[in-house]
């Protein structure tokens, strides 16, 4: 079920659904691949704070998927707002 942009697990907890993690998993490879400009950037960093807001073990996932090739990324979402 969602509900305001939020997906109600059946455990009773709350996650981003997961076409929203895939979407910003596509943004980190574009990311690391140097495809992505400026706004975009900070659009990513701005998924990435929700996504870490709402499933603090989103961002363990994020580094043991990419390592720490996504810590700068990761660590100014976090910085902005995201934990």
């Amino acid at each position: 079920m969602r509900v305001t942009g939020l997906c109600l697990t059946l455990q009773g907890g709350v996650s981003i659904g997961r076409s929203r993690k895939r979407g910003i998993r596509a943004g980190l490879s574009r990311y690391l691949k140097g495809e992505l400009d400026v706004k975009k950037v900070a659009k990513l960093r701005g998924e990435i704070a929700f996504a870490v807001g709402v499933e603090a073990g989103f961002k363990d996932l994020l580094f043991t998927w990419y390592g720490s090739k996504v810590n700068d990324i990761i660590r100014l979402a976090s910085r902005d707002g995201g934990g």
